[in-house]
């Protein structure tokens, strides 16, 4: 009978359960080491993100295409790697927090803010504006007007309306309305016809320019649609832009909405001691730079005094997205420094292909 090797019966001593403990220690070192490399990953590429549509924006085709996308899907990484971190590597939480913050606020265009806690000073100051995107579909168009109504709406302001809406006299007593190609305006108060905004880029009308005769004095409404991307970006396939075409598409878009916005903001610019609202659909992100660059001086009344995302549009879907569910801002009220955005709020239009916005402003004077 031969005798036991040493070595050999400590293997079989050893007990089982602390090999498995080995097993597991070393796998979770590797899940640890993986989150923490994926995360240092994760936040170079969203950071290069940011400076893309922020710093590049319409100035360079690539940066343009991330512009017109949908942002919310930049959500995702972080917030799985973050779950990743708190399982696996708690010291990389920090990271993915932080990144899911730029990510949220910065690109999404995520806010928050106190104003609409606060109520107005003065009631006969404040004004309650409305715009909306709207096709020709007169039924959805009524309910619309009657949701903003309980809303106790001033001014209502609609962009790609061929029929003109019947106000019923009970619920809009002495309401006046201009009407010029697709934009329509109705107010409570007194209006009149400035002037239009043409685009010979385009060859359209981008626009028209009302006077409104408030209680406290006149001040300007300009209602706005500037061309949109989603033609373009719907004739994108991969083939075109392996080719070269559908880049060169992009550029010279992007190259003649400039022109276009530059058109009409010089059409809707006045006396800088004139009060005014610029409402409408811009067509694109807010983080848009030319956006920024002919918009940007005025007061967004969703920066200032909104809540959540505030996306307004596609509301019918689209090639890649599903119906009604919207993943960008571009219906806007802006307003010059003689308002106080009190608060701003998507109203939900169903079977219209945006959703409404509707601001409460105070007038400062002029």
């Amino acid at each position: 009978m031969s005798e036991p090797i040493p070595w050999q019966d400590a293997v079989r001593q050893q007990p089982r359960s602390a090999s498995l403990n080995d097993n597991k220690e070393v796998q979770r070192r590797s899940y640890a080491r993986w989150t923490m490399l994926l995360s240092v990953v994760n936040v170079v590429v969203m950071l290069v993100a940011v400076i893309l549509i922020l710093d590049f924006s319409d100035d360079w085709w690539l940066s343009g295409l991330l512009v017109h996308l949908p942002q919310v899907p930049l959500l995702a990484p972080p917030l799985a790697l973050l779950a990743c971190s708190l399982v696996w590597h708690l010291r990389s939480s920090l990271i993915n927090a932080t990144c899911f913050v730029l990510v949220l606020f910065t690109l999404c265009g995520y806010r928050v803010s106190l104003k609409p806690l606060a109520k107005a000073e003065n009631a006969t100051s404040v004004v309650r504006v409305a715009t909306c995107h709207v096709l020709d579909n007169p039924g959805a168009v009524e309910r619309l007007i009657e949701r903003l109504r309980t809303r106790q709406v001033d001014l209502m302001a609609f962009q790609g309306l061929q029929q003109k809406p019947v106000l019923d006299e009970a619920f809009f007593p002495r309401w006046q309305t201009v009407k010029e190609g697709p934009y329509w305006v109705a107010s409570r108060w007194p209006v009149s016809r400035v002037s239009r905004c043409e685009s010979k880029t385009f060859e359209r009308m981008t626009g028209i320019n009302i006077e409104i005769e408030h209680p406290r004095g006149t001040f300007v409404l300009s209602n706005l649609e500037l061309t949109s991307s989603a033609d373009e970006l719907n004739q994108l396939s991969l083939s075109s832009l392996v080719t070269g075409s559908g880049k060169r598409m992009i550029e010279a878009h992007l190259a003649r909405r400039e022109h276009e916005a530059f058109e009409t903001r010089r059409a809707a610019t006045f006396e800088p001691t004139q009060a005014q609202l610029i409402v409408g659909d811009f067509g694109v992100h807010p983080s848009s730079k030319v956006f920024r660059r002919y918009f940007g001086q005025l007061t967004d009344s969703f920066d200032t005094a909104g809540v959540s995302f505030g996306y307004t549009t596609p509301q019918l879907g689209g090639r890649f997205w599903p119906p009604r569910v919207a993943w960008m801002r571009s219906d806007m009220i802006l307003s010059t420094a003689h308002w106080e955005p009190l608060s701003c709020n998507v109203i939900e239009a169903p079977g219209l292909d945006h959703n409404a916005v509707l601001a409460e402003l105070r007038w400062k004077g002029q």
